[in-house]
């Protein structure tokens, strides 16, 4: 069909159609990107093959690049309306909300009917002005376009979440009758029955999607995508004959030559490369000429631009020997093809990869990294070193983004090639700047979902960093909310709780310097009327099943006075919808405060006008509200129970409330805190409704009859030592499957494949919005794997227990690592409970290789489940009642905190 086009016009049209056909086949992006470029240099001002170009780039995972290459061709055309909404498109994937939402509605000024569009910018428009805003935008676009199914469903959402049901359920009938056989109609179908609790139903609609749809139904993400592009022969072989028959067309035939180089570099012939190479001009092939001639074993004479040292070099020693590198750019992957055999030649060849690289001017921050990670190949630690400070002192960026990355992959190398201790002053180094600190600090979460096998270093990093958080913070207005990040993230990644007290009392006097110094209090005389209780607690407005809520409607309200001040806390407030009260408690026969939004000292004083007996932290200091409050001491006692409940708050915290299982006998006197030990537990149950069916595995991407290890938790939690067990574990049970949370599965499939395990093995869980389908899922696994040194406690660990899950976990000396202990002991199954990681291994596979035994686990939990008092919020509640009336005893008989225990007998 090509060589039958006449005029190069027609010639580049026919190409930009076939590059558009096949950027809709993922498998078939690099073959469409290829097509794309050579119609723009046949014709550089052929629109389609520009939008051709950046759907590839951006499909490919490179959004970014595709944003430019748009935004290039909108200043040439400002009214091509699919350039403009594409543009948009790729700002909303970046975050970048506010330029999204403009860019999408003007493309849909010019074409209101395209429905990619409309529901992009609904996206857009909730994120810039929310639910309310973006209900009467949506209402207002379906009097004119009344058949956009995806808008129906975005109306749909939106009006659930700001709590119409009946109109939520009616615009999603209308979607699956505009667009039945669409499987996203039946996706929200799904999500929609899974928020309104019908599982049943909702399983149905998968189902049905599933048939629609395969790819687009699946909950868990294969590790290996079998639509990921692929660079064969047969795609090589087509863009060669593409090539050929282009050539009568392109004026620029230095800059064909240099395509033409990149294809028979792929080939690996040396005489065709030369061949090929030696045609070329520096300008159009600089780049590969003198990677050509240093894998040759000579030195380039062809000079290395800046732009190439940024735009290449760097990716490419960041990726290495990594073939799964998923990449759609002819010039990148012939690059790759040469950057592999100088780093398997090493020797020399690194040496004269490094002169190359620099002799680059003005090279900058790439310039360093990248002579930093040759150093480093070339066992040359003192010059990698010198070069990686240079580097991690001369960049700087708000968020983790690029800088991380670039980080991580160091970090990566360093751990394969350099010398014991080297990680740790490599973190140091990173550190060393104050904005990286921060930004690390405020960004935790996203960035251990980087770096998932590296948490515990990086832990230990922040914590050796510590020291300078007093004067980096001092007069900032967001410092209480970077001492309580602090906090978490030492919380979740410190193995050892040295860790985190150091930390911890560093934020006690960042805090008390915050505060006035407290209203004095005297012991009170005896009451005849009820312990009047304060709780300060999240709304959990994100979460369905709130454990703690439930405990306090069994309160005996006979002789407690309980009041709760829910607050949402500024770090969670993006998840959460604005509502006037938590909805459990709304008809409870207690009293609600809000203390939303409100300054501390405020909040401080509303609690000390009601006159409590004591106050009860809910929460935990990740919250910078809760320490700003509680350090103004409003009640005359006051007492940490749940939350990230770590003792430790000198002055401020009075008691800490746990279980023996958390709080060994061996740790008293350790902290301020006095210690009361509740029997069999002090964490109330997640109360998790009856029946709830599993989730098919066809439905997962899960082989029916494999046995299915279990490892959703958060990120934060997923450290190296625990894959390294879990992995081991695989390893000794061929045919097993494993399920991760949505961990960065570049940081961990080589680490899977160094301890002997197939990445084929392992599944992603990708986030859903409902508590529901959260549990479903898990139904589908044989056995839930505990994570160390932070285990899972209240929620998750119930949601297995909920469906019959068996769970293992391993018990160490760090207080987050016994909350599987907790739960476990707490129903008679401590021979589930591991003291060390051989145990725990062995444990793991004795139960994958005896069905018996695992199912006599199952009968056990299911008998526990139904008769012990640690699945029931009212004997719970007991418990606390009955350290209330003693910390209260105590306190008006004028006596400091003092450790008690509260056993079963006595509830």
């Amino acid at each position: 069909m090509l060589l039958r086009q006449s005029g190069s016009r027609d010639h580049s049209l026919a190409l930009s159609a076939e590059a558009a056909t096949l950027s809709k086949q993922r498998p078939q992006l690099h073959l469409a990107a290829f097509l794309a470029q050579l119609a723009e240099l046949i014709d550089p001002e052929n629109a389609q093959a520009i939008i051709a170009h950046a759907r590839c780039m951006a499909e490919g995972g490179f959004p970014n690049a595709a944003l430019r290459k748009v935004q290039t061709m909108l200043q040439r055309e400002p009214d091509n309306w699919t350039a403009l909404a594409l543009s948009g498109q790729y700002q909303l994937h970046l975050s970048k909300h506010a330029l999204a939402e403009v860019a999408l509605r003007r493309a849909l000024q010019g074409d209101g009917a395209q429905q990619d569009w409309a529901d992009c910018w609904a996206k857009a428009l909730r994120q810039t002005q929310g639910d309310a805003a973006l209900r009467d935008a949506l209402s207002a676009h379906l009097v004119g376009h009344p058949d956009h199914w995806r808008l129906h469903i975005a109306l749909g959402q939106c009006l659930e979440r700001l709590g119409d049901l009946s109109g939520a359920r009616e615009h999603h009938a209308i979607a699956a009758r505009l667009a039945p056989d669409e499987a996203d109609t039946q996706l929200a179908l799904a999500d929609l029955a899974f928020r309104q609790s019908d599982a049943v139903r909702a399983l149905d609609a998968k189902t049905r999607a599933v048939e629609l749809d395969p790819r687009r139904a699946i909950s868990v993400a294969p590790h290996q995508d079998p639509s990921r592009p692929r660079w064969t022969d047969d795609s090589v072989s087509r863009m060669r004959h593409a090539l050929e028959a282009a050539r009568p067309y392109v004026a620029d035939q230095l800059r064909l030559s240099a395509v033409a180089a990149r294809l028979d570099i792929l080939s690996g012939d040396d005489a065709a490369i030369e061949a090929a190479l030696s045609a070329l001009t520096l300008e159009d092939g600089g780049l590969e000429l003198g990677l050509f001639a240093i894998a040759q074993g000579h030195e380039p004479s062809a000079s290395l631009t800046a732009k190439d040292m940024a735009s290449f070099l760097w990716p490419l020693l960041s990726q290495g020997l990594d073939t799964r590198v998923l990449d759609i750019d002819l010039r990148f992957r012939a690059c790759r093809t040469l950057m592999r055999r100088i780093l398997i030649d090493g020797g020399s060849r690194l040496e004269a990869l490094a002169r190359w690289i620099g002799s680059v001017e003005d090279g900058g921050a790439p310039k360093n990294w990248a002579l930093a990670n040759l150093a480093y190949r070339s066992g040359q630690y003192d010059r990698a070193r010198a070069h990686y400070r240079t580097w991690a002192l001369s960049v700087s960026e708000a968020k983790p983004g690029s800088l991380t990355a670039s980080h991580v992959s160091m970090c990566r190398l360093v751990d394969d090639l350099g010398p014991d201790g080297e990680l740790d002053l490599l973190w140091d180094m990173f550190l060393e700047r104050d904005e990286t600190l921060l930004a690390i600090i405020r960004n935790a979460y996203p960035f251990v979902g980087l770096y998932p096998t590296k948490g515990e270093a990086a832990a230990a990093a922040l914590v050796r960093q510590a020291h300078r958080l007093p004067s980096l913070t001092e007069g900032r207005v967001d410092g209480p909310a970077i001492w309580s990040d602090a906090l978490m993230a030492a919380a979740f990644l410190a193995a050892d709780d040295r860790h985190y007290d150091r930390l911890c009392n560093l934020a006690v006097e960042y805090f008390r310097g915050r505060a006035p110094s407290p209203v004095p209090h005297v012991p009170a005389s005896p009451r005849s009327d009820r312990i009047r209780v304060g709780y300060v607690m999240t709304d959990f407005q994100h979460q369905d099943l709130p454990p703690e809520q439930y405990a306090l409607k069994s309160h005996d309200l006979s002789r407690f006075d309980p009041i709760v001040y829910y607050l949402t806390p500024e770090a969670t407030c993006h998840v959460r919808p604005d509502r006037p009260c938590p909805p459990t408690l709304a008809d409870w026969g207690g009293r609600l405060r809000s203390i939303d939004r409100m300054p501390s000292q405020e909040a401080a004083d509303l609690i000390r006008q009601d006159g409590l007996d004591l106050l009860v932290d809910v929460v935990g200091w990740w919250a910078w509200e809760i320490p700003e409050l509680f350090m103004r001491r409003p009640a005359p006692v006051q007492v940490t129970w749940l939350g990230l409940g770590h003792p430790g708050k000198t002055g401020v915290m009075d008691y800490l409330v746990g279980s023996e299982q958390l709080l060994p006998r061996d740790m008293d006197g350790r902290y301020p805190e006095a210690f009361v030990r509740l029997s069999p537990t002090y964490i109330p149950p997640k109360p998790v409704p009856e029946g709830i069916p599993p989730t098919p595995r066809a439905l997962l991407g899960l082989p029916e009859d494999a046995f299915v290890y279990l490892g959703y938790h958060q990120v934060m939690k997923v450290t190296e030592r625990t894959l390294s067990m879990w992995f081991e574990i695989l390893r000794r049970t061929p045919g097993s499957y494993l399920i991760l949370p949505q961990v960065a599965m570049g940081a961990v499939e080589p680490f899977a494949e160094a301890a002997g395990v197939s990445p084929d093995r392992i599944r992603s869980f990708r986030w859903v919005g409902s508590e529901l389908e959260h549990i479903s899922r898990i139904g589908a696994a044989d056995l839930y794997l505990d994570t160390y040194p932070f285990n899972a406690a209240a929620l998750t660990g119930y949601d297995a227990l909920a469906v019959n899950v068996p769970r293992i976990t391993l018990s160490g000396p760090n207080i987050y690592s016994r909350f599987g202990n907790v739960l476990l002991h707490s129903l008679g199954l401590d021979d589930l409970v591991c003291s060390s990681e051989a145990e725990y291994i062995d444990l793991a596979v004795d139960l994958h290789d005896d069905p018996r035994r695992l199912q006599d686990v199952r009968r056990r939990m299911e008998q526990a489940r139904r008769s012990s008092p640690a699945t029931a919020p009212a004997p719970v509640m007991k418990g606390l009642e009955a350290a209330w009336d003693q910390i209260v005893s105590l306190y008006r008989a004028g006596q400091p905190p003092t450790s008690f225990d509260v056993e079963a007998r006595e509830l």
